[in-house]
C-alpha cells in the first residue's frame, strides 16, 4: 500500500505522522520504504538518527525525493516493499501533486488546524512489539469515552470544546461548552 502524509499547511504533524507510521508499519514485521518528499528533510534526519542509534538501524529503508521523482521512483520501487509511506512537505506543490497520482490513502493532519490539542481514541494490544489488532479496554462509544475524558481531567475544570461525528458521542457532546456535531 502507498500511504501519503500531505496537506498544503506546513507545521501540522505530516513528517511526525509519516514517520511514526513508518516505524509502526516495519515493526509489525512489514518491509516498508518511507519517501522524505519534504524540503526540510525531517523524515531523513528522524531515520539517520534512528540508523545511528538503533544496533539493528532503523528497520526502515528511507529515500529522498521531489518533484517528478516522486511519481517515477515510486512506481518503479514500490513492487519492493510491502508499504510505502510518502512525507510531502506543505509547500511543495509538485510533490504533492506526485504522490497524489502514485498513492493509495491521503493522509492530512487537521487536529493542530482545528486546534484540537488532546484525544480521546482507541488503543490497539501489541504482542511482542507487533499490534495485534484487538481493541484494549474495547471501543470509545458513549459513557466511555466520557468516563475517559473525566479521569483524564481527574476533576480539573476546563472550557471543553468537543467534536462528534456519530450517536457513539452524544453523551460527549451533552458535556461539552462547545458541542460540534460533524457531518460525514
Amino acid at each position: 500500500m502507498i500511504i501519503c502524509v500531505g496537506g498544503t499547511k506546513g507545521g501540522t504533524g505530516k513528517s511526525t505522522v509519516a514517520t511514526n507510521l513508518a516505524v509502526m508499519l516495519a515493526t509489525s514485521g512489514r518491509d516498508v520504504l518511507l519517501v522524505d518528499a519534504d524540503e526540510q528533510g525531517t523524515s531523513t534526519d528522524f531515520t539517520n538518527m534512528r540508523n545511528t542509534n538503533r544496533p539493528d538501524g532503523a528497520g526502515y529503508t528511507c529515500i529522498s525525493l521531489t518533484g517528478r521523482a516522486v511519481v517515477t521512483e515510486i512506481r518503479r520501487l514500490t513492487p519492493k516493499y510491502q508499504d510505502v509511506v510518502i512525507d510531502v512537505g506543505g509547500g511543495n506543490v509538485n510533490s504533492q501533486r506526485g504522490a497524489l497520482a502514485v498513492c493509495d490513502l491521503y493522509l492530512v493532519p487537521l487536529a493542530p488546524r482545528l486546534g484540537v490539542d488532546h484525544v480521546i481514541r482507541c488503543s490497539l494490544a501489541e504482542e511482542d512489539g507487533v499490534l495485534t489488532g484487538v481493541l484494549v479496554g474495547g471501543n470509545v462509544r458513549g459513557p466511555e469515552k466520557v468516563r475517559r475524558l473525566q479521569s483524564w481531567l481527574d476533576g480539573e475544570a476546563v472550557e471543553l470544546w468537543a467534536y462528534g461525528d456519530s450517536s457513539g458521542d452524544d453523551e460527549l457532546l451533552a458535556l461539552a461548552d462547545h458541542p460540534t456535531r460533524v457531518r460525514r
